[in-house]
């Protein structure tokens, strides 16, 4: 015991003077701003605190949907409500056709103020409308599912667009090609992945002082761009690559058309309808000289060095099963990479990355999606959802 807190207290000392060379070396200059998910906190779903925010966004640990947006929070451009929405709080006046836009960190507006949204874009083009923002960043489909009937029904939606798609087939794409332990698909997101870690680093600290010790230790040479850059240098290489199995992506495919039809039909006993939105994705819009072309730079996106190589051809091939598969059930679906494919940018670049849009890449998915909205004719309190309805 005391050999394990004298070599928690010597980790704690060298922390601290790596802290303080760092200081002196970089003439004191304040770290760098973080991605607002790099230091995210976790609080338990009465509000209890597991893991403090580092400047990053807050999730509840809750039943059902794992962890949702914290709510009554404000962090850079993100602004979340008293229902854990991004944007302001709902509004108390005139009964409206209420419009719910729900997804991972796409939908959610990652990277963008709130005004550039999907939601935002939406609520432009349908100023009758009432258009809120349901994204959660890293939902796949059965969180949205869950969230949906655990939360959204009790805000009464007449439509609700799913924008999603990427999420279900990515996460599940690196399980396959680095091996998923004991060959086990957990069918789990990123995020999910580092709340389980940081549910587990809390209990070890709760159950043992020393560990509390190191992890303050840690904490400290994580702030510090010296040790950073060391323990780049040590840090083992990430797990070789291997080609996926055969049929993984149909068996993606089978288990996200049956969450929106499962969302479908509980949204239809409502009185709500489903617009389901396959997220975009910058590959599909390349042709193959350009796919070739980025395989062969930096990679800009994945530290596995193997998206442009590997991704683009699996989701095409996603988008080719789910979009005729949803179709053929009486889903109402777009295609957004082909509502992009022959889009000219007018102001700046329609991706902000490989699946995140810009301003303009959400604001020609809005005008795709209130076109289809305007055929629906759904009803809430004897309203007709019609074109007219939304537009006037």
């Amino acid at each position: 015991m005391f050999g394990r807190l004298g070599l928690a207290a010597a980790s704690l000392t060298v922390g601290l003077s790596i802290l303080f060379a760092d200081v002196v070396l970089t003439g004191g200059a304040a770290p760098s701003p973080r991605d607002p998910l790099t230091g995210f906190g976790l609080l338990t779903s009465d509000g209890r605190e597991i893991v403090r925010p580092d400047s990053g966004l807050r999730f509840l640990h809750t039943p059902g949907t794992v962890y949702e947006n914290e709510p009554l929070q404000r962090v850079g451009p993100y602004r979340v409500n008293s229902l854990g929405l991004r944007g302001p709080e709902i509004g108390s006046g005139a009964a409206r056709p209420r419009i719910i836009v729900a997804g991972g960190s796409a939908a959610f507006g990652l990277d963008v103020n709130e005004q550039d949204t999907l939601a935002a874009a939406l609520a432009a083009r349908l100023p009758s409308a009432e258009v809120l923002n349901a994204g959660v960043v890293g939902y796949v489909s059965k969180q949205e599912l869950a969230l949906f009937v655990a939360r959204l029904l009790e805000l009464k939606p007449d439509v609700l667009v799913a924008f999603d798609g990427w999420n279900d087939l990515y996460d599940r794409y690196w399980w396959e090609i680095l091996g998923a332990p004991n060959g086990a698909y957990r069918d789990v997101n990123v995020v999910f992945n580092q709340l389980e870690q940081r549910l587990v680093d809390y209990e070890r600290i709760q159950s043992s002082p020393a560990r509390a010790v190191l992890a303050a230790a840690d904490t400290i040479a994580r702030g510090s761009t010296l040790l950073t850059a060391a323990a780049s240098r040590l840090r083992r290489g990430p797990p070789e690559p291997r080609e996926p199995g055969c049929c993984w992506v149909e068996s993606v495919e089978a288990a996200y058309v049956s969450n929106m039809l499962k969302v479908r039909d509980v949204a239809q006993s409502r009185g709500c309808r489903l617009i389901v939105v396959v997220q975009p994705e910058l590959g599909q819009t390349l042709d193959h000289i350009e796919l070739r072309r980025r395989a062969s730079d930096h990679p800009d996106f994945d530290a596995q060095d193997r998206y442009w190589v590997r991704f683009p051809d699996r989701y095409l091939e996603f988008r080719r099963r789910v979009v005729p598969a949803l179709a053929a059930a009486g889903v109402m679906v777009v295609d957004g990479s082909d509502v992009l494919r022959d889009e000219t940018p007018s102001q700046g670049p329609i991706f902000l990355d490989p699946v995140h849009l810009s301003r303009e890449g959400y604001a020609v998915i809005a005008g795709s999606v209130a076109a289809h909205i305007s055929t629906l004719s759904a009803h809430r309190a004897g309203e007709s959802l019609s074109s007219a309805a939304l537009h006037r």
